[in-house]
């Protein structure tokens, strides 16, 4: 599943993004999102606002970020269910708030 989820992104990561710019993507602790992250933070610096179902205090969620951090990105985890209008509306305030910027694209 790696290698194949790996090939599929070199398309989605060859895309120009912004610098420093801020980016969602959810079904955050999955597979597939967590190596999405890590390939745009490779990149260049992006701000990422992973949103997923798992609370944002389970272990695994805490190891994921804290590997994502690694010299210094700025990646925020917000749990809440990509259907719940409401909460994704919330998370992405608090992103555009912490970050004084505006959403430039959602995964």
């Amino acid at each position: 599943m790696k290698n194949f989820v790996n090939q599929k992104m070199i398309h989605l990561v060859s895309y120009q993004y912004e610098v420093n710019a801020l980016y969602v993507i959810s079904g955050g602790r999955g597979e597939l999102a967590l190596s999405l992250a890590a390939q745009l933070l490779d990149r260049q610096p992006v701000k990422l606002l992973l949103i997923g179902r798992t609370s944002a205090k389970n272990p695994e969620v805490q190891a994921a970020l804290a590997r994502l951090r690694r010299g210094g990105a700025e990646v925020m985890y917000q749990s809440a269910d990509i259907a719940d209008a409401t909460a994704v509306r919330k998370a992405a305030t608090e992103a555009e708030t912490q970050w004084s910027t505006k959403i430039a694209g959602v995964f």
